[in-house]
């Protein structure tokens, strides 16, 4: 058996468990028939249904091949058990077809009771308008034990989804107690392999960084979501010997819409600390959930509402209390019209405020990897493993930021 086919049937085992364990039966089989016997009519309301159905249609025939040793010309390719991961978080964080298949359906049974309530209420409001009781007549329970029962069991329902649903996110996104459970989930990627632990990271001395502060505020790039929270304020840490503060907390936006947002716990920060450069992820969450890209502020009052006035508050706020350069990242290209609208926008920013702009999107010769490097460095189309930041961002990264800051200090 190939290290790819032992590799990509270890992944396959603990899907099929976990198939098995919400469905029982055949596991991963078990799904797919049960995609099977969805309703026509919902299916549509599950984006790439029909593709995600025969992506695991190949995945379960790939797995059987190997099982059996079949003798088919065709081997297992690094898309493959990028797929069957995706699978896998997808199941984890209820986001594969059926969860999604679901919670729809129980959007459209909260509608349904919603609107049979509203016209009882209608009834009851137009049967009182006729009937006005007596002053002397008690007043009834309209609140019959059969609804009561329903009311319940509802209620308990709902809390114990909820419940299931906040431990699967917790494990998925690393939150809180979980960050060691999503640890171990992503102990098994092949680029977190104990070879490209950062421990190895070679140091290199008299450099701009070596014993500065640094402040890096991000999003899970920054945490180090698939890299077990090694990333590049680590990798920065080790290879030059500066001090990072990592202000990192995952599926967070620049767009200031709560206090996580990038906006928010970059005010929370002490602002009497000494920071020789402050670094900002381009966070990928504002492209994923369609924040407004905003325009360009012709004043010195910003609309953190949109991408980019809370992009020109970041800048400015930072510039002004740390009075330090300022340095913005991307991350490598992947298909996404609205974060490359985003680059677009902060390379106008750019020329603007002379910040520093270290761009891992538009390079394509930086972006040219096979897909089995791509495999390797990349846990999916944002997240780098411990070897996509150590050997393919990484040097990247330092080689900008040198340049960026050869030029402040002419």
């Amino acid at each position: 058996m190939q290290n790819l086919d032992s590799e990509y049937f270890s992944e396959y085992k603990s899907v099929d468990k976990i198939c098995g364990d919400m469905f029982g039966g055949q596991g991963v089989t078990s799904y797919i028939e049960e995609m099977e016997s969805a309703q026509y009519n919902l299916r549509a309301y599950v984006r790439g249904w029909d593709e995600y159905y025969d992506m695991l249609n190949h995945l379960r025939w790939l797995r059987n091949r190997i099982a059996h040793d079949d003798d088919v010309d065709y081997e297992v390719t690094p898309t493959d058990i990028y797929n069957l991961r995706r699978f896998h978080d997808d199941l984890l964080s209820q986001q594969d077809p059926l969860a999604l298949l679901y919670k729809e359906k129980e959007r459209r049974r909260q509608e349904q009771l919603e609107y049979q309530r509203q016209q009882k209420l209608r009834k009851e409001s137009e049967h009182q308008k006729q009937e006005t009781p007596s002053e002397e007549e008690p007043p009834t329970n309209t609140y019959e034990p059969e609804h009561n029962r329903r009311f319940l069991k509802f209620l308990i329902f709902i809390i114990l989804l909820a419940v299931l649903a906040a431990l699967g996110v917790g494990v998925f996104m690393g939150y809180g107690p979980f960050h060691s459970a999503r640890n171990i989930l992503t102990s098994s990627y092949k680029g977190n392999a104990e070879q490209y632990d950062f421990d190895k990271i070679e140091f290199v001395g008299s450099t701009p960084l070596e014993n500065k502060n640094i402040c890096v505020l991000g999003s899970s790039v920054v945490y180090g979501y698939a890299s077990q929270e090694q990333s590049i304020t680590e990798y920065l840490t080790r290879r030059f010997g500066c001090t990072c503060t990592k202000e990192a907390v995952s599926g967070t936006t620049l767009v200031d819409n709560g206090p996580l947002s990038y906006v928010s716990r970059m005010k929370k920060l002490d602002k009497n600390a000494h920071y020789d450069l402050f670094i900002c992820q381009l966070s990928t969450n504002d492209a994923t959930k369609k924040k407004p890209l905003g325009e360009v502020s012709q004043t010195d009052e910003y609309d953190t509402s949109t991408v980019t006035g809370a992009m020109e508050y970041i800048i400015n706020y930072a510039a002004d209390t740390w009075h330090c350069p300022v340095v913005f990242f991307t991350g490598s290209h992947y298909d996404s019209e609205e974060y490359d609208a985003m680059v677009s926008r902060l390379l106008e920013l750019k020329e603007k405020y002379g910040i520093g702009v270290i761009d891992l999107w538009t390079d394509e010769e930086f972006n040219n990897i096979t897909d089995e490097q791509r495999a390797l460095y990349m846990s999916d189309n944002v997240h780098p493993t411990k070897a996509g930041y150590r050997d393919w961002w990484g040097p990247e990264f330092e080689r900008q930021l040198f340049e960026y800051l050869a030029e402040v200090q002419e």
